[in-house]
């Protein structure tokens, strides 16, 4: 009932207050994630015991092992979706490892490091012991405004800890994978993120909306980084961790 009501709060929250939206999600995510131990799902004081709490408020006539099958799909799925959440971290973490480091002129925020690499399209910040800020090859030819933007765009990701904070609704969806409400608080939650961030661009770069839009679709790129922690531009449809088309980064 919470969550619905979570739901509702979002659906009439007007789409210019992004921030305010974004944290409503959040709560939704983090009440997504306590539920099963709230209601006593994953208590170790049986053999099975989300299967057999599950039985217990089962309609009569369904059987403990059907229960027990579609626990074990569940439990299947959610480790298989978890698996590729790491496999996208160790492949996010070799491409920071054989990224070289930035060498360009335009001065950049202390404390962040700045890496470039060809097996991106678009910047993409992330976050390890410090901020990584990850550049492709094209960033040698970026006019001083197409840098304002750019950093505009990636700190405002920063101050947002959106690279921390994206955490939370990819493991409600690798937890709840079949469930249509966790592909939706994935993709709306990068939605608002986004929204935020080329309100920053505008605000702070000086840049007009015609300027931004032509700059991002230069970015375009034809597969998405391993990643999808953060920050990846241009904007369009994806739903990650994985990607759909057409496929950003």
């Amino acid at each position: 009932m919470l969550l619905g009501a979570l739901f509702f709060v979002w659906k009439f929250l007007p789409a210019s207050q992004p921030a305010l939206r974004r944290r409503v999600l959040l709560v939704m995510a983090a009440g997504l994630l306590a539920a099963p131990w709230l209601s006593g799902w994953w208590s170790l004081d049986s053999p099975a015991p989300f299967a057999k709490r599950a039985a217990e408020g089962a309609p009569e006539g369904v059987s403990l092992t059907w229960i027990t099958a579609l626990a074990g799909l569940w439990i299947t799925g959610s480790l298989l979706a978890l698996a590729r959440l790491a496999w996208q971290a160790l492949a996010l973490h070799e491409l920071i490892r054989r990224a070289r480091p930035w060498r360009g002129d335009p001065a950049l925020p202390a404390g962040l490091t700045v890496l470039q690499s060809p097996g991106i399209s678009g910047p993409c910040v992330t976050r390890g012991l410090r901020p990584v800020l990850l550049l492709p090859e094209q960033a040698d030819h970026w006019t001083p405004a197409q840098w304002k933007m750019v950093l505009a765009h990636e700190q405002q990701h920063l101050q947002q800890q959106d690279p921390g904070l994206a955490w939370l609704p990819r493991l409600v969806h690798c937890l709840y994978w079949w469930h249509p409400l966790a592909h939706w608080l994935r993709y709306q939650f990068h939605a608002e993120s986004e929204a935020l961030c080329d309100r920053a661009v505008l605000a702070r770069s000086g840049s007009t909306a015609r300027d931004y839009v032509d700059f991002l679709l230069s970015l375009r790129c034809p597969a998405p980084p391993a990643n999808g922690w953060s920050g990846c531009w241009p904007p369009g449809p994806r739903l990650t961790a994985g990607g759909s088309a057409p496929p950003r980064c």
